[in-house]
C-alpha cells in the first residue's frame, strides 16, 4: 500500500476515475464471511483490501479484478473463473483474481501474488504485495498509455 495506507490502485482510480469502473464497496463483515466461508481467510489483507473498497471491476479498458460477489454466470466471478480454470490445470493452491493480458493469481499456501503463464497456467513471476504486482504488471503495461506512471 501506499504511504497513506491507500492501495496504488485506488490512488489511480481516484485520479483516473473513468479509467476504472468498480462493482462497488463490500462490508468488511460480508467479504469476511464470504472468505471465511471458501476457507480463505488468510488470503494477502492487501488483496482483501482492494475487494473490501472496490468489489472487483474492470479498469483500462481489458483488465479485469475477480469479484467475490460476481454474477454466477459472469466472466468477472472469483469462484466461477477459478473453477473454470482448474478444469485446465489451475494448481488448487492458486486463486485466480485477475484476468486481462495476463492472468494473475495468489498462492495461498505462501500468500504471494503469481503472474500466471496464460497458456500452461503456470507461475511465471512472483510478488509480495497487491501493489508491488500492479506496479510491475498492469500499471506497468498499461498506465504510460493513458497518463499513469
Amino acid at each position: 500500500m501506499t504511504r497513506m495506507g491507500v492501495p496504488l490502485v485506488i490512488e489511480d482510480s481516484l485520479r483516473r476515475p473513468e479509467l476504472f469502473h468498480w462493482r462497488g464497496p463490500i462490508a468488511r463483515e460480508e467479504l469476511a464471511h464470504w472468505l471465511t466461508q471458501r476457507g480463505l481467510s488468510a488470503l494477502p489483507a492487501d488483496l482483501a483490501e482492494v475487494w473490501r473498497q472496490t468489489g472487483g471491476g474492470d479498469l483500462f479498458e481489458s483488465e479485469t479484478i475477480l469479484a467475490p460477489f460476481g454474477a454466477h454466470d459472469a466472466d468477472d466471478a472469483v469462484e466461477e473463473v477459478n473453477h473454470d480454470l482448474q478444469s485446465g490445470g489451475l494448481e488448487p493452491n492458486l486463486l485466480v483474481f485477475h484476468t486481462g493480458y495476463i492472468i494473475s493469481a495468489v498462492d495461498t499456501s505462501s500468500a504471494t501474488f503469481v503472474e500466471l503463464n496464460p497458456t500452461t497456467l503456470m507461475a511465471k513471476r512472483w510478488f509480495t504485495t497487491f501493489d508491488e504486482w500492479y506496479a510491475a504488471t498492469v500499471r506497468a503495461e498499461l498506465g504510460p498509455r493513458y497518463g499513469i506512471k
